[in-house]
């Protein structure tokens, strides 16, 4: 004999779903029979007085129209029913998937928030591990959010990283993961990548910052610098704290300065009030 601890959680849920599904055919296919006799019981009480007679006509086409509608609305409601419940459902669905989103997101830039960066990485790295595929990751760090803060205020800060989560978005590849740890650092992680992949994509990034500026307003005119940190498995740790050690260690020890390698200042504009 079966039991349910014989099913795994998903099979265990198919059966009862299927279970479910027979069980309410047959209470449809009851209450039907049901109504059925009734009708019929009905028919034969009101008409057997005048059977033969001209009344039995009249009675029959009576119960007969009665007995349709009664079948006609009750499959109108039951559609009905189905489609409110399948509009419910997927109302709902949304719903969660925009939960979701909300908290696996940074509100300002858009991107991936720290929590998300993470458990990705370590799913990442272990996938890496299982296939032995290399893994990049990098750190940026925008350097020049504490002097914008400082002197045109928070917002212009905030226009900062918005446009530069925009600029990580447009820029990095649709298997990337790009998201923001704290303040001006972000993350980004880079699967099936190598060494010299991951340090590919930091020249393309930088090449990229150069040719176009973040924020195109008329007022001030900044040199934003930007670290880059770059580490991955297999060559710079095997787990997701030495990796990411690694990766904050090289971005917090880069000079900032123009130079191949080495961060770029990018030209910016920020609306200056006053």
């Amino acid at each position: 004999m079966t039991k349910p601890s014989d099913f795994s959680p998903s099979e265990a849920l198919e059966v009862r779903s299927s279970e479910s599904v027979k069980g309410s055919l047959r209470t449809r296919w009851l209450l039907r029979v049901v109504g059925a006799v009734v009708l019929i019981l009905g028919w034969l009480a009101v008409s057997l007085d005048d059977f033969g007679g001209t009344m039995l006509f009249v009675d029959t086409a009576v119960f007969l129209a009665a007995a349709f509608y009664a079948f006609t609305a009750a499959a109108v409601s039951r559609r009905e029913a189905v489609k409110e419940e399948k509009r419910l459902r997927l109302r709902l669905l949304v719903h969660n998937m925009e939960l979701e989103n909300m908290a696996i997101r940074d509100e300002l830039t858009q991107l991936f928030n720290r929590r998300y960066l993470f458990e990705r990485l370590e799913r990442e790295l272990q996938t890496a591990k299982g296939f032995q595929r290399p893994l990049g990751f990098m750190t940026i760090e925008v350097t020049f959010l504490d002097y914008v803060n400082r002197t045109y205020g928070y917002a212009a800060g905030d226009q900062l990283l918005g446009a530069f989560g925009r600029f990580l978005l447009e820029f990095t590849r649709a298997t990337d993961v790009p998201a923001r740890i704290s303040g001006g650092k972000f993350g980004i992680i880079l699967p099936d990548t190598s060494k010299l992949g991951a340090h590919t994509m930091v020249e393309r990034l930088t090449e990229s910052l150069a040719a176009q500026p973040l924020l195109e307003e008329k007022g001030l005119s900044a040199a934003v610098t930007v670290s880059f940190g770059v580490c991955g498995y297999p060559w710079s740790g095997d787990t997701v704290d030495a990796i990411v050690r690694e990766a904050e260690k090289r971005t917090e020890s880069a000079p900032e300065a123009r130079g191949e390698g080495q961060p770029v200042d990018i030209p910016s504009q920020f609306q200056r009030s006053g």
